[in-house]
């Protein structure tokens, strides 16, 4: 079966100076690759923000131990992705963030990033079953959320709730208002 891509960033803050530290992208097999991203190399990642290392438990100090350089991220995103539709549940930043690894890798991005949530409105009948998909996921998915690879993995764990491929729970459009009986939901 072949599966959307999805994508997740952590980033140095929220501000316009800010930078990915982590990002997650997962392939149309479901495969996902997580990266740290060291900041050294580019002169102008040196923002850092205190709440969003609350966030995402990642230092600056590991970044620069473990990271790859920002180009060689960029180039696996656009050997993995190139042509493809990537969705993410925070398009504005995450596109930001894109835009930003891009532009220090001096390199031209060869995919998309669309929000999910048209993806998942096509999906249900009802934005409350993307909720009740949200919840549910979050509760199959192992790991603490703001970790980019687990983010990914929620992205999938919900769009398998909303097609019916996730062990026999369907949250997706049942057509004619009955109760879907994989799921008990209306």
């Amino acid at each position: 079966m072949d599966y959307p891509c999805f994508l997740d960033i952590e980033a140095s803050g929220l501000g316009p100076h800010s930078y990915p530290v982590q990002i997650a992208w997962s392939d149309p097999e479901g495969g996902i690759e997580c990266w740290l991203i060291d900041p050294s190399p580019v002169s102008w990642w040196d923002t850092w923000d205190w709440n969003a290392q609350d966030v995402h438990g990642i230092p600056r100090a590991m970044l620069t131990e473990f990271g790859k350089h920002p180009r060689w991220v960029a180039e696996q995103m656009n050997e993995v992705l190139s042509g493809c539709t990537v969705y993410t549940d925070c398009q504005w930043a995450d596109q930001f963030w894109v835009d930003v690894l891009f532009e220090a890798a001096n390199l031209d991005r060869r995919f998309r990033v669309e929000s999910v949530r048209d993806l998942f409105l096509e999906l249900a009948d009802h934005p409350n079953r993307i909720q009740v998909a949200d919840a549910l996921a979050w509760r199959r998915v192992p790991g603490r959320r703001h970790q980019a690879d687990n983010d990914v993995r929620h992205l999938i764990e919900m769009w398998r709730l909303l097609t019916g491929d996730a062990d026999g729970i369907h949250l997706g459009k049942i057509g004619n208002g009955t109760t879907d009986a994989g799921s008990g939901l209306r």
